[in-house]
């Protein structure tokens, strides 16, 4: 949808764009989430190592599950102070934002963004995990040009404020 549905380049967008790129935020973030419940899954009634309940899985917020259960799982923690885990981080909060309080704005070159820090999230929680090619058959299926992580974005009510 980011590269194939939204155009491409424009700073003007029509309202149904607008709606897009907010789904394109919303799907990124999805797919760190997914990804990182999915690679957690193993642990459940593990017979060795971390054995993790299927009680605390099934109620496990994203945050609690990316700083506690995986340093469990693997051993080590995940440095959410480096990339892409900054940018993941702030996908995350501006999804929050965008689902549950203001209906956030996005534009195409956040949805753009938001695309490529969720992959290169993805990629960094298989090797986090020792699964570094769990994706790799549809990462060559729907290859991702090169990007910017969401960090580097400057939103738009941020652009849109006028200093004096």
């Amino acid at each position: 949808m980011v590269n194939e549905v939204l155009p491409n380049g424009t700073s003007k967008i029509e309202a149904e764009d607008a709606a897009l790129c907010q789904l394109a935020v919303i799907s990124a973030n999805q797919l760190m989430e997914i990804a990182l419940f999915d690679l957690l899954k193993r642990y459940i009634k593990a017979p060795q190592g971390f054995n993790l309940s299927e009680k605390l899985y099934e109620n496990s917020g994203y945050y609690f599950a990316i700083t506690e259960l995986s340093e469990k799982a693997v051993g080590k923690m995940i440095d959410l102070s480096k990339e892409p885990f900054i940018s993941t981080e702030r996908l995350r909060k501006r999804r929050n934002a965008t689902v549950h309080k203001s209906s956030a704005l996005a534009d195409i070159a956040m949805a753009q963004s938001a695309l490529y820090t969720a992959v290169q999230g993805v990629k960094a929680l298989c090797v986090h995990f020792n699964e570094p090619k769990k994706y790799d058959v549809f990462l060559k299926a729907y290859p991702l040009e090169n990007g910017c992580y969401f960090s580097q974005i400057v939103f738009p009510e941020d652009r849109l404020l006028v200093k004096k």
